[in-house]
């Protein structure tokens, strides 16, 4: 679904046309349609799973192996420490992750996925490819490798 501002002449259809020239050349606001216009896609497919976008970045992170290192996570994601403990606490009802106390440091908690964790995050990258796939489906491979390229070059 793309985003559509109000418009007493109709729906917004995808057309430029309707956005005022300097919100065209805007980076910003072509970004944040961008976001919108995938972000829609992922999260619909991703409702078919019963988890959510940062729900499967945060299994994606775990896919790599256990950690005791929540800030990584935080840091990596750009996610607020508090959100990735609700994020957590969710998965673990959920029977997708545990959270084990570290051994040589007690203070510290090992999270890592569990089997059910395991196959959920593959099917759900699966589900996110074909999603952002779709949405992104009138971009050829060529403009897609040069969005990629550019999105690494900035960040």
């Amino acid at each position: 679904m793309l985003y559509r501002p109000r418009d007493p002449r109709g729906p917004y259809t995808g057309d430029m046309g309707k956005v005022p020239k300097q919100l065209h050349k805007s980076p910003l606001f072509q970004l944040e349609r961008l976001r919108k216009l995938t972000r829609d896609a992922v999260e619909a497919a991703l409702s078919q799973t019963g988890i959510t976008v940062r729900e499967y970045w945060v299994l994606t992170m775990l896919a790599e192996g256990p950690t005791t290192q929540q800030a990584e996570i935080c840091e990596a994601l750009a996610l607020d420490p508090s959100e990735v403990v609700r994020i957590l606490t969710g998965l673990v009802k959920m029977q997708l992750v545990t959270r084990d106390r570290d051994p040589q440091d007690r203070r510290r908690q090992i999270v890592a996925l569990t089997v059910e964790g395991k196959k959920l995050q593959k099917k759900a990258a699966d589900t996110v490819a074909t999603a952002e796939q779709t949405a992104l489906d009138d971009s050829s491979k060529k403009q897609l490798k040069q969005l990629r390229k550019m999105s690494k070059a900035v960040l």
